[in-house]
């Protein structure tokens, strides 16, 4: 049997929010997710290979509209993104963080 492309994406939000608990993923955010988001998105005429669960997260509405830049980044947020990049950095160089 085909699947519809709406199918693949059902299926695709189901598994993203059991990988996420159900709470938003972006870093110690911890509110309760509501959205799919794109991590790349799809450009007019693009591949369909952008629905994959690498290329996914499950987020707040804020944080959605801040990935897709429909509000703004303030200081906090910027903050805590360099400081979970640089641990994360730092970790896989061998460094604790």
């Amino acid at each position: 049997m085909v699947r519809s492309p709406s199918s693949d994406l059902r299926a695709l939000r189901a598994q993203v929010v059991t990988l996420a608990g159900g709470l938003c993923e972006w870093p110690k955010c911890g509110k309760h997710g509501e959205e799919m988001a794109h991590l790349q998105h799809r450009q007019m005429g693009g591949s369909r290979k952008v629905n994959t669960i690498d290329n996914v997260a499950w987020l707040c509405k804020f944080h959605h509209d801040l990935l897709d830049g429909r509000t703004s980044m303030d200081r906090f947020e910027l903050r805590t993104l360099l400081n979970v990049y640089l641990g994360v950095q730092r970790r896989s160089q061998g460094f604790d963080a």
